[in-house]
């Protein structure tokens, strides 16, 4: 649903959607997010269980993280979904 959203972004705010995504914490697979560390990371993976806990490559070094294995780690916003 919420890459239907995105693909008629053109009717929407983006940056409502975008808001819309985090309060839901759901952050797809392709999204570029800002983690609370004030990095860019990609998110290349989420369990549909828990998807607020995303799998993340940080765009400055291509280091991977896996947010259930370090809880200090959050995606603070959503900054862009290329649907």
């Amino acid at each position: 649903a919420l890459k239907i959203l995105y693909q008629d972004r053109g009717k929407f705010d983006v940056s409502i959607l975008n808001q819309f995504s985090e309060a839901l914490h759901i952050f797809p697979p392709s999204a570029v997010v800002t983690a609370n560390d004030g990095r860019k990371a990609i998110v290349i993976d989420a369990d549909p269980y828990i998807p607020h806990l995303p799998w993340l490559m940080f765009i400055d070094d291509a280091s991977l993280a896996q947010i259930p294995n370090d809880l200090s780690l959050k995606v603070k916003s959503m900054v862009e979904y290329p649907a």
